[in-house]
């Protein structure tokens, strides 16, 4: 080498006998026996109520095995996946570029939030799912699927009987397919959102007091004197039988989830409670039968906003 000169080249270290991490994805329907499972998505042709349309947020993490990943959205023609936009802007929602983000672990992030409404005007109604092709440096092209969606246009019959469910994602959380890793959001505060066939309501009321207990004096020996009395209400949501893939990602992100809000839409119900702020209490049991893939679920919640208290001046 001539004197002065230098040569700078760029390296890719992995460490000896690298596997090959697979990024989180939605479980894939993949046999005659599970299809077809669609989750209904509702928007209206022109906007009249946000709530009447619907938004789905897709986010996936990458190591430094991963150089890239693009995204496409198909659609169902003919019992056939069709190709029918590269989401690579903003044209059917927000687009979230890969590596936008990069989280604590290093992991780059791609996302997309499906704005509905824009898929219905631009595309039509139909059944859409969205593949991401990962590149990975070590094993190629990868495929991934997201759930499938079957969108139609917003009507009172086609919303009755459902609820939707919304909240947000942020720091770390438990990861749906591997028990030794976790998943970072830090403050992306992650918006998320699902429609299910359900009910959501059956309020009641659980009630705390506190009281001073007098051993002696003016006001008796062992009386119970009032200082606060509280109440807040307690909801059920009873959701129709869904595949054990939607319960995980109920169980990974809704109940790790911040600031869940639900809205029932059922016509029959006394109240119908819409964006009500939740949290929630008990646990999460579906209700599984024997050689039957699909089960029901019930899940308990309190008020968030907890502010029916009286106190003695």
């Amino acid at each position: 080498m001539p004197l002065g000169e230098c040569v700078k080249q760029d390296f890719l270290i992995f460490a000896e006998s690298p596997t090959i991490p697979q990024p989180y994805v939605v479980p894939t329907i993949t046999t005659a026996v599970d299809c077809c499972f669609y989750l209904d998505v509702l928007a209206e042709t022109v906007i009249t109520d946000a709530i009447k349309n619907d938004k789905t947020s897709f986010i996936r993490f990458y190591n430094n095995t991963f150089s890239g990943s693009s995204m496409i959205l198909q659609k169902k023609v003919n019992c056939e996946w069709s190709n029918v936009a590269t989401l690579n802007n903003n044209t059917y929602g927000t687009y979230y570029a890969f590596g936008w983000y990069t989280n604590e672990l290093a992991e780059k992030a791609m996302g997309y939030q499906l704005d509905w409404q824009k898929v219905l005007t631009g595309l039509g109604e139909g059944v859409y799912r969205i593949q991401t092709i990962d590149v990975n440096v070590l094993a190629g092209n990868q495929n991934q699927y997201s759930f499938e969606y079957n969108l139609r246009e917003w009507t009172a019959d086609r919303e009755d009987t459902t609820v939707k469910i919304s909240w947000n994602i942020n720091g770390f959380i438990g990861h749906p397919t591997n028990d030794q890793k976790q998943r970072h959001f830090g403050t992306l505060n992650w918006y998320s959102e699902i429609r299910l066939l359900g009910n959501f309501g059956r309020e009641s009321a659980e009630t705390e007091s506190e009281y001073v207990h007098y051993q002696s004096g003016t006001l008796g020996k062992g009386k119970e004197v009032w200082t606060k009395n509280k109440f807040f209400l307690v909801f059920l949501l009873e959701l129709y039988p869904v595949p054990s893939y939607v319960h995980r990602y109920l169980l990974y992100d809704l109940m790790l989830g911040d600031n869940i809000r639900i809205s029932d839409f059922n016509q029959r119900n006394p109240v119908n409670n819409i964006e009500r702020y939740v949290k929630v209490v008990g646990g999460f049991e579906p209700r599984w039968n024997f050689g039957v893939k699909d089960a029901s679920l019930e899940l308990k919640f309190e008020q968030l906003y907890q502010n029916n208290i009286h106190k003695r001046s």
